[in-house]
This record gives C-alpha cells, sequence and structure tokens, in this order.
C-alpha cells in the first residue's frame, strides 16, 4: 500500500485539499491500493472541523501534528514533516508519495510504475535558484550547500521542463515518490533542517518569494540524493504535469499530450481564475471525462483575474 501524502490548513488550501482527495476517491483508489493522508504541521493553521468531516467523508486519513515548530514561517516545508513522520510511522506502507496540494489527479497511476522504481520525481520547471555552473549567480548557493554536507557538486546534466534551461539537478517538490526501505523522506527531512540552521541562502531575487530561503526546501531533495548515492527515475510529464504552461508545451512534440492522458495536474493558483479551465484545456479535451469533472468541480473563492502565463 502506498500513501498519499498532502497539507491541509485553514484558508485556500482547505478548497484545494477536498477537491485533491475528491480526486483521489474517484480515479486513484478504485484502481490502486493506496491510503491518502490529509495533514496539517502547523498549530496556528489546522482546517475547519467542517473541512476535516469531508476530507474524511472521502476516504482520507486526517493527521493533525505539530511538526513544523522550527520554521512554521516557511509553509513550503511542511510537507517534508508531514512525510517524514508517515514514514516512520505507518510500517504496512511500501512507500509514500508527497503532493502538493495545488494539484489534482484526473487519471489513475500507473502502479507498475511504483512497483518497479523506488524514487520517482520530476525536474523543476523553470531554473529559478537553479545554477547551470560556475558562472550562474545562484552557483555560490550551490557549491556552499554541497560543501556543507561534504558532497561533491553534480554536473548540470538535467533540463527544466518548461524553459529548457540545462542547470545541475534540481527536483520539483510536487509530486514525490520513494519507497520506505530508501529512508528518503527522515533523511530530505534531515538535510533540510540542517541546511537551514546554517547561515548559507539563496540569492533573494532568485526566488519568486523574495525571500533568501525560498525554496531550500526543494533544493535540498538534490542533496539527499547526492548522500543517499540515488538516482531517481524520472516519470513521463503526464506526472505533475504544469497546468498554467499547456499552451507552450503543446506545442512541443515530445512533450504534447491529450487531457485524457493525463494523470497529476499542477494547477498551481489557476483554479481560482474563472476563465482557465475553458483557456488552458482546446475542444478536443472538453470532450473528456476529465474535463467534465473538472468544471463541476473548480469553484475556488476567491477569484483571481490575472493575464494568464502563456
Amino acid at each position: 500500500m502506498i500513501g498519499i501524502v498532502y497539507i491541509v490548513e485553514k484558508g485556500l488550501l482547505e478548497q484545494q485539499a477536498i477537491l485533491l482527495q475528491k480526486s483521489i476517491e474517484k480515479y486513484i483508489a478504485p484502481f490502486n491500493s493506496v491510503k491518502s493522508f490529509a495533514c496539517c504541521v502547523r498549530k496556528q493553521f489546522t482546517p475547519s472541523g467542517k473541512t476535516v468531516k469531508l476530507l474524511e467523508k472521502h476516504g482520507a486519513t486526517y493527521l493533525y501534528k505539530n511538526l513544523n515548530q522550527s520554521f512554521d514561517y516557511f509553509p513550503l516545508c511542511n510537507g517534508i514533516y508531514a512525510t517524514s513522520y508517515i514514514e516512520s510511522t505507518y510500517p504496512s506502507l511500501k512507500g509514500c508519495l508527497l503532493v502538493d496540494t495545488d494539484t489534482v489527479f484526473v487519471n489513475a497511476l500507473n502502479y507498475q510504475l511504483f512497483e518497479e522504481h523506488s524514487l520517482l520525481i520530476r525536474p523543476v520547471d523553470n531554473k529559478g535558484i537553479g545554477s547551470f555552473g560556475k558562472d550562474d549567480i545562484n552557483d555560490e548557493f550551490w557549491q556552499k550547500a554541497y560543501g556543507l554536507f561534504s558532497e561533491p557538486l553534480p554536473q548540470a546534466t538535467m533540463k527544466t521542463s518548461i524553459d529548457r534551461q540545462q542547470i545541475r539537478p534540481y527536483y520539483n517538490s510536487g509530486f514525490i515518490f520513494a519507497k520506505k526501505h530508501l529512508g528518503f523522506f527522515n533523511s530530505w527531512h534531515d538535510d533540510f533542517h540542517r541546511l537551514m540552521v546554517s547561515d548559507i541562502r539563496t540569492n533573494t531575487n532568485a526566488s519568486r518569494h523574495k525571500v533568501d530561503y525560498g525554496f531550500i526546501e526543494q533544493m535540498s531533495i538534490s542533496v539527499t540524493l547526492s548522500k543517499l548515492g540515488f538516482e531517481p527515475h524520472v516519470p513521463s510529464i503526464k506526472y505533475n504535469y504544469p497546468l498554467p504552461f499547456r499552451p507552450r508545451l503543446q506545442k512541443r512534440e515530445s512533450q504534447k499530450v491529450a487531457l485524457g492522458d493525463l494523470i497529476h495536474l499542477h494547477y498551481h493558483r489557476w483554479f481560482q481564475h474563472p476563465d482557465f479551465l475553458a483557456y488552458i484545456f482546446s475542444e478536443e479535451d472538453k470532450k473528456s471525462e476529465s474535463f467534465s469533472w473538472l468544471e463541476s468541480e473548480c469553484n475556488f473563492v476567491p477569484k483571481i483575474y490575472d493575464s494568464f502565463k502563456c
């Protein structure tokens, strides 16, 4: 059995978590051996009782533990605490799949993929705090981070999903599967914590959050994999699909895929835009069952009316 782990907190994440859990109930649970965990790891952000009951109604196990006390100002690291705890606490699980709450399943998992590989993860969408090498403004951070752990700095061998830049291995934390025997999530937790308590920080302007710890939680995955000496399997773009960039991706033959063939979508904040679904999907996509289901379920508030990315 696989544990699907995601974060739920008061506010927008409550709506996102309910959509995600409904998608697990509809597309994953009937076909795969899974147990879903809706986790809150910050005391001051517990969701409403109504939300918890709804999540449980649709098959989730709600888990509250005040685990993120050291960096409770940094919500992006909440998933590290949740999966580390679950990896240590539930011996019956073969592995954990951590997904961002602003994601949704639209088809069943290829369970064989999870049987054959010990770790699944996709590259980052865009370079961000990543580095293409020693002449990159971000590389000092990478050098110091790897130096802290006495690990050799990897070469720039990975291409980002969207801007197609070649950078040092840097992975997207929105979809990570690891089998229990690796101890990946516990190792990631410890490595992230060690990096955060050091004085090693990112270039503030490199992160869209404009803070000097932006995406350290994501970058530290690379350090953990280096320490474990493990090469992850990179699944197809059907997993953790960067939905806001779909118009751009559909122009590339190698990344072109119909909605009916996608499995897991990463939509970020865009389901709050009332015209997003109509804009992002083709007329052929709109004939699919997945589109009809998304259209009926995406009623997020507050609404946004920002210009689309592509």
